[in-house]
């Protein structure tokens, strides 16, 4: 974070397994090439954050949880293209980077280059900060559990600003299933001529189910 200009927001820092979620002003950098500073306005609750808290999933401390976020970007590193300040977006924690073999062949599902599960930016390094100069992991690269969080410009994807904040979060679990990437948001733009076909997909049916028809779709 050397030389770059810094803002000063509030996130929900776990510091140690089974310890309480600590409420902590951190400092967060400009963002970077390929980066994108987000305005974080709502978050999502995943089991998977429980399972770090509780201690059954080793993750790097300090760490910013929550990884299922929507909210808006105010800032964009040099090198991003197809976002702008005051896009509305929502995040992908299985982003996908772009470049590698499998991306290029557009089979992005199969991407293993980003640094998601260090919990790091893309090129292993961090934007948080918190007040006593230690440097903060983000989880799975976005740290939602924060007001806003620099992260990887292909884990952002923008939608219509039209949805609200809650309906937007509720379609980032379709990570879960399909792992969105800015790819795909630019497909999802067509409109189907006959439709989407969803398959059986249980409780992941009826979320997606649901996003598609809050945005109208």
């Amino acid at each position: 974070m050397i030389g770059r200009m810094t803002t000063s927001i509030r996130a929900g820092v776990l510091r140690a397994p089974h310890a309480p979620l600590a409420i902590e002003t951190l400092e967060l950098a400009d963002p970077g090439p390929g980066e994108v500073r987000v305005r974080y306005g709502a978050s999502g609750v995943c089991h998977s954050d429980l399972h770090c808290v509780d201690g059954e999933w080793t993750v790097p401390l300090p760490l910013v949880l929550g990884h299922e976020g929507a909210g808006t970007v105010e800032a964009i590193g040099p090198g991003v293209t197809g976002l702008a300040p005051g896009d509305t977006a929502v995040l992908s924690w299985r982003y996908a980077c772009g470049h590698c073999r499998a991306c290029v062949r557009g089979r992005s599902w199969a991407c293993s280059e980003t640094r998601m599960g260090d919990c790091t930016l893309d090129d292993g390094t961090l934007r948080f900060r918190d007040e006593g100069g230690t440097d903060v992991y983000q989880y799975l690269s976005v740290g939602t559990f924060a007001e806003a969080a620099v992260v990887p410009a292909s884990a952002v994807i923008p939608i219509s600003s039209s949805v609200p904040f809650e309906v937007e979060n509720t379609t980032v679990r379709l990570s879960k299933a399909g792992s969105p990437t800015r790819s795909a948001s630019r497909r999802r733009r067509e409109k189907p001529s006959a439709g989407r076909l969803v398959a059986p997909l249980a409780a992941v049916r009826t979320t997606i189910l649901s996003a598609f028809a809050a945005v109208g779709e």
